[in-house]
């Protein structure tokens, strides 16, 4: 009988099985959420969603406790509409100025 070499078993965590596989289902909803915005503000908001998701994404690898990762990924979000909002008023005031 020849001793066949023995394979540890295969390590899950760094299978790529799914973009949000060992994401917790609020962190996914903080994720997507800044994508809101671009009921807001069309492609500008679209531009501020996808650099918001990038940063929440980046906040989840982080090893940070839930709390702190709770509002690090909720500031994002806030960040996103605030800036959104922001870019519309500006864009309204130099295109559309009010009272000429």
């Amino acid at each position: 009988m020849t001793d066949q070499p023995t394979f540890p078993p295969p390590n899950n965590r760094t299978a790529k099985v799914g973009l949000f596989t060992y994401m917790k289902g609020w962190q996914v909803a903080l994720i997507l959420l800044p994508f809101a915005t671009i009921f807001i503000a069309g492609p500008v908001g679209a531009a501020v969603a996808a650099v918001g998701a990038f940063g929440n994404a980046a906040i989840v690898k982080q090893n940070l406790s839930t709390r702190a990762t709770a509002l690090g990924m909720i500031g994002v979000v806030l960040a996103c509409f605030a800036v959104s909002v922001g870019a519309i008023v500006l864009l309204l005031v130099v295109i559309a100025p009010v009272g000429k």
